[in-house]
């Protein structure tokens, strides 16, 4: 139920999408310029050094030799595997290079994930005040009111969520490797389905947060995460679900569209789960508070259970009578 009032909810205000794709859009920009610093030496070094250029060449010619029909798909997966292990060994070895790309791949992360959190808080205040009053309000209006609250937020939540993310990445490699010498081709598919679960755990943990944040006024970060615990408990089964639900049709969607549509479809799904995840963490809020809130300007749900709906307690006096 609530996974389906949440799209009923974004499709309703369909137009914030390309608010967040505009908004998105402007953080790449940032975090590219801040890139771009690494980028000038890392290339430099890539140009310039016979061991590396070898190693792209061995990559590129394995690749070509596949799209020739010269491997096969377990050949090639076996092959850029090999190559993509030895690329990585030498890079250890030359410690500037990779000391360099280490620090250039967690400054980027860290700046893109603190302005991407930097918009959750205005998303979810937005949404809110629709969801409880039927009202609307811009984006950059309600992001500058809430600035304060967001950088908080988006604080807390990129100091906690990068190093987990670091270790799923690291896990979910693993994985392939482990499963690669038993299943063959079949180790993606694995890695991506364990990835997905991960992910989905991911947020479930930190799903409460945001509407603690916003619809109770805390604005700590690490307070807000102490009284979401609670919350969390109680959804966390439905809720994983959903969330699972969302990411494999996000997944699936990407996937099957990425070359069609030139990878244009594939922003705007990132924008719609960016924002289907902020309603969903409201509807489940919701149901814990029970509270009732609009779906779409004419239709309000009461997530309170039967025996409590006053609504059907009238209904079912007026047919007595």
């Amino acid at each position: 139920m609530e996974l389906k009032n949440t799209f009923s909810i974004v499709l309703s205000k369909f137009g914030m999408v390309y608010r967040i794709i505009i908004y998105v859009i402007i953080c790449l920009l940032v975090v590219t310029a801040i890139g771009s610093c690494f980028i000038v030496p890392l290339n430099k070094i890539f140009n310039t050094n016979e061991g590396i250029l070898e190693h792209l060449a061995l990559i590129k010619d394995t690749v070509l030799e596949f799209s020739d029909g010269n491997l096969t798909i377990n050949e090639f997966v076996s092959d850029i595997k090999d190559v993509i292990l030895s690329f990585y060994n030498y890079l250890k070895v030359d410690t500037n290079v990779f000391a360099l790309t280490i620090v250039m791949v967690i400054v980027v992360s860290v700046v893109y994930r603190f302005f991407i959190a930097l918009s959750y808080v205005a998303i979810t205040d937005i949404f809110s005040e629709f969801m409880l009053s039927n009202m609307r309000y811009g984006f950059v209006s309600n992001f500058i009111k809430n600035f304060k609250k967001g950088v908080s937020y988006a604080a807390g939540y990129t100091l906690v969520t990068v190093p987990i993310d670091v270790i799923i990445v690291f896990a979910c490699f693993g994985v392939f490797l482990l499963t690669f010498n038993i299943f063959s081709i079949l180790a993606t598919t694995i890695t991506v389905i364990v990835a997905l679960v991960v992910i989905a755990l991911r947020l479930t943990f930190f799903s409460a947060v945001l509407p603690v944040m916003v619809s109770e006024d805390e604005n700590n970060f690490f307070k807000a995460l102490k009284k979401s615990m609670s919350i969390v408990k109680i959804n966390i089964h439905a809720y994983s679900r959903s969330i699972g639900v969302l990411l494999l049709l996000y997944y699936g969607v990407t996937s099957v569209s990425l070359i069609p549509t030139f990878g244009i479809l594939n922003i705007v799904m990132t924008a719609f789960l960016a924002l289907s995840v902020r309603v969903l963490e409201l509807c489940y809020y919701y149901r814990v508070k029970r509270t009732r809130y609009y779906v779409d300007f004419n239709t309000v749900v009461d997530p309170s259970p039967f025996i409590e709906r006053k609504d059907l307690e009238t209904d079912v006096s007026d047919e007595n009578h």
